[in-house]
C-alpha cells in the first residue's frame, strides 16, 4: 500500500513538472507575440533558423543557436525528437514508443480519422503470433512430453487471444469505417493463427502475411509521417513561411533577373519558387495613409518595427525633420531610419 502511494505521488510530480514546462513555453511564445520589437523579431528569426537546422539533422548547431538567442521555448525540439524516435523504432519493428505516442494523441487521431492506432495494434498482434509460433516449433523440436507441450501451447494461445480481445479489438472498433472491414479480416486471420498453433515449421507460413515485419514497419512509419502532412510540423515554419511569401508575389512574368527587387525574380530564389502557385493579381492602388500619395515601384512601401506601413517618401521626410530618426505619426513610436524595411505587396 505504501509503495503504491509513493508511486502515485511520483507520477503526479512528473505530470506537474511536465505541465509547468508546457506553461513556461506557452508564456514565452505569448511574450513574443505581444512584443513586436526588433529584438523579438530577431529572436523569432533565430527560432526559425534553429528549427530548420534541427530538421536537417544539425541538432548540435540548432541547440547552440536556440540557447544563444534564448529561444528554447519557441523551438519544438522535444516533439521533433520524439516523432523521429517513433518513426525509427517502427522501422525496426518496435511499437512501444508508438503506442505511448498514440495514448498522448488519442484525441488528435480521432479528429484526423486515422487508422494508425488500429494498424499499430494489428502489427503488434502479428509480431506476438509470430513469436509464439517460433516458440511452439522450438518446443516441439525438443521432443519433450507431448501432452505437457500441448497444454502449454493451449495456455499461451488463451493468453494471446485474451490480449487481442482487450487491446486490438477496441482499436479496430474505434477506427474509421472505411478501414474497419480490411482490418477486421486481418484481425480474424491472426486470431485463427493464435488459436491453432502450427505443428511444424512449414505450417507457420500459413498465417503470415506476404510482407515481412521490416516492410510492415516501414509502412507504419510512412503512415505515421502522413499524420503531420499539411501542418508546420511536416516541413517546418521557415519553409512554410518562405513558400507563402514567394506565393504572395510570384506572377507569370517572374524570371531570373540579377539585382531584381522582386524576391521570386532573384536568380537564387527563382528555382525554389517556380513550383509554387501564382498569386492572384487585381488592379488596385496602395495609398500612403499619411501623405495620401500612391505607393509604387518608385515610391515603395516601408514597414516600421511596430507594423505600420508608409511610403518611402513619407518615411524619409519624417527622418529628415528628426535628425535621422523616424517618429510614427500615429503611435509616436521612434525608430532609426535603418529599422524601416521594404514591403512587397501582392
Amino acid at each position: 500500500m505504501y509503495y503504491s502511494f509513493v508511486k502515485q505521488l511520483a507520477t503526479i510530480k512528473e505530470s506537474h513538472e511536465a505541465l509547468s514546462r508546457d506553461i513556461s513555453d506557452l508564456c514565452s511564445r505569448a511574450r513574443f507575440i505581444e512584443e513586436p520589437e526588433i529584438e523579438s523579431i530577431q529572436q523569432r528569426l533565430s527560432a526559425l533558423i534553429a528549427d530548420y537546422l534541427f530538421r536537417q539533422d544539425f541538432k548540435g548547431a540548432a541547440s547552440a543557436l536556440a540557447k544563444h538567442a534564448e529561444v528554447e521555448g519557441l523551438c519544438d525540439f522535444e516533439d521533433m525528437s520524439r516523432r523521429a524516435t517513433v518513426a525509427g523504432e517502427l522501422r525496426e519493428g518496435n511499437t512501444e514508443s508508438a503506442i505511448s505516442w498514440c495514448e498522448d494523441n488519442a484525441a488528435r487521431l480521432k479528429k484526423l480519422g486515422s487508422p494508425f492506432r488500429a494498424r499499430l495494434a494489428i502489427f503488434e498482434l502479428r509480431q506476438r503470433v509470430a513469436e509464439r509460433d517460433e516458440a511452439v516449433y522450438k518446443r516441439s523440436s525438443a521432443k519433450k512430453d507431448v501432452s505437457a507441450i500441448q497444454a502449454e501451447d493451449k495456455q499461451q494461445s488463451a493468453v494471446l487471444l485474451a490480449w487481442a480481445r482487450r487491446e486490438v479489438a477496441p482499436a479496430i472498433s474505434s477506427c474509421p469505417p472505411n478501414h474497419r472491414t480490411e482490418l477486421m479480416k486481418q484481425f480474424q486471420a491472426l486470431c485463427g493463427a493464435a488459436m491453432f498453433p502450427p505443428s511444424s515449421e512449414g505450417q507457420m507460413s500459413r498465417y503470415k502475411f506476404d510482407t515481412d515485419a521490416v516492410e510492415e514497419g516501414e509502412k507504419l512509419a510512412t503512415l505515421f509521417s502522413t499524420l503531420h502532412e499539411g501542418s508546420s510540423l511536416q516541413h517546418g515554419l521557415l519553409t512554410s513561411l518562405f513558400a507563402m511569401g514567394c506565393t504572395a508575389v510570384r506572377t507569370q512574368l517572374c524570371t531570373p533577373t540579377p539585382g531584381a527587387a522582386c524576391p521570386t525574380c532573384n536568380p537564387n530564389v527563382h528555382p525554389m519558387a517556380k513550383t509554387l502557385p501564382l498569386s492572384e493579381k487585381v488592379v488596385s492602388r496602395v495609398i500612403c495613409r499619411y501623405s495620401g500619395r500612391p505607393m509604387t515601384d518608385s515610391n515603395p512601401p516601408l514597414m516600421l518595427p511596430n507594423g505600420n506601413v508608409y511610403s518611402t517618401e513619407t518615411v524619409h521626410k519624417l527622418a529628415e525633420v528628426n535628425d535621422g530618426r523616424v517618429i510614427d505619426p500615429f503611435t509616436k513610436d521612434e525608430y532609426p531610419l535603418a529599422d524601416a524595411v521594404k514591403v512587397f505587396i501582392g
